[in-house]
């Protein structure tokens, strides 16, 4: 079982709040790592998955949290969202840290009412509850390694590379991706193992959660930004091309986000005169997901620079975007484009006062243009400076600001 580095977090978090929300996607290990929180023998779990306990929380939801002795665990949380102002009543009346752990695989903070959410969408249990989202494994955390990279990253002081990879071994990286599971499963297995979670996927959350008549055509709609990834979105086009009314499919999208199965990366939202790009870019908690959306294999990207270079490009998104949910700093970010100039940065991230720009490219011979845009940001004041992640072993500043960094510095170990 691959030790997870948000553990140490998790804890502390329980020492001074009274209720713990543990969300992310299916299957990333939110049950397994909130009964680690707990002292072994002292859990007391429900699930509502179970059916029984499931009508329990309808018939009599009060009574059902007032029946477990704490600290404990309630899972699947999305699936009966209004228990949490039974959660609010009980933890008011002994206000004790570490009294709840809930885990769920939708954001309630964005949870609509929906068919199973008969009584309610529930409280946000404001001042009450911390949530955290847990994502899938990070490179370093399946290597069993520590990672400093964003650190590096901040400060703009880089340590030579210590690993380095091949190009057909950070493709294997990308089509395996980090939901656990698939990680330790041989690789002929992996495909029913994504086939599996998709289909229960659309089936559990947007059909019993959010209400979602039409999982064929979500499901639809979930392949198309799986090719559109590492695009803005334009979402005219997306309406257009799946015939889809333009309602019908905001509301999937809304939910393929809160189920945290697509990450969109907002746009940058500074205006200073600038015509700029306001809409998102399409990404995904995991390319491996994307892959499998795709039907893409190892091979397919090692032969289709094109391909591999908008998925390179999600794979590093996703990969710096776990780091910073693990990181003590918050972080901020975005994409950035210009109308006029079409001047671009794939990612922006922004951390204590400090935007730093990343550029992503799946080539491993450095070229010089692919520093303009980063030095452009710099002298406009968009970002203080910038990187090139890229798949070659060198590493060197190519200028004033601006670093060439191989990938390996964040997805491979000794």
């Amino acid at each position: 079982m691959k030790q997870r580095t948000i553990k140490p977090y998790l804890l502390e978090v329980m020492e001074d709040t009274p209720i713990l929300a543990v969300i992310g996607a299916r299957q990333v290990g939110k049950s397994t790592i909130a009964k680690e929180l707990i002292p072994s023998g002292k859990v007391h779990q429900i699930t509502l998955d179970d059916q029984t306990t499931l009508k329990a929380a309808f018939d009599d939801p009060v009574g059902l949290i007032r029946s477990l002795k704490t600290p404990a665990l309630v899972d699947e949380i999305q699936k009966a969202p209004h228990l949490t102002s039974a959660i609010k009543m009980v933890v008011d009346e002994k206000r004790e840290p570490g009294s709840f752990v809930i885990t769920g695989s939708a954001d309630l903070r964005a949870l609509s009412k929906t068919k199973s959410d008969t009584q309610g969408k529930g409280d946000s249990m404001a001042g009450r509850v911390e949530w955290v989202t847990l994502h899938p494994l990070t490179q370093a955390e399946i290597a069993g390694a520590e990672c400093r990279f964003l650190d590096e990253l901040m400060t703009g002081e880089f340590t030579e590379p210590c690993s380095s990879i091949s190009m057909e071994e950070l493709v294997d990286r990308v089509v395996i991706g980090g939901y656990p599971e698939v990680v330790e499963r041989a690789p002929r297995r992996r495909g029913a193992w994504f086939k599996s979670y998709i289909n229960s996927t659309i089936r559990s959350d947007l059909e019993e959660v959010y209400n979602i008549r039409n999982s064929e055509e979500a499901l639809v709609l979930l392949k198309s930004l799986a090719i559109n990834v590492s695009e803005t979105l334009v979402k005219s086009n997306l309406y257009k091309d799946l015939s889809i009314a333009r309602n019908t499919a905001d509301g999937y999208i809304a939910s393929l986000v809160s189920s945290h199965l697509v990450d969109m990366l907002p746009a940058w939202h500074k205006n200073e005169g600038k015509a700029l790009i306001s809409s998102p870019k399409v990404n995904f908690v995991d390319t491996g997901l994307v892959c499998n959306l795709r039907g893409v294999t190892a091979s397919k990207l090692l032969d289709d620079r094109k391909l591999l270079g908008n998925i390179f490009e999600s794979f590093v998104v996703t990969e710096l975007s776990k780091l910073a949910n693990l990181h003590d700093a918050e972080f901020e970010r975005h994409h950035y484009r210009e109308k006029e100039s079409k001047a671009e940065i794939d990612l922006i991230l922004t951390s204590e006062g400090v935007s730093v720009g990343v550029e992503i490219k799946s080539g491993m011979t450095y070229s010089g243009s692919w520093v303009k845009h980063l030095k452009k940001g710099i002298a406009d004041g968009v970002i203080d400076h910038g990187v090139v992640i890229y798949t070659g072993d060198r590493q060197y500043q190519v200028g004033d600001g601006v670093w060439l960094i191989p990938v390996s510095k964040f997805v491979a170990f000794d």
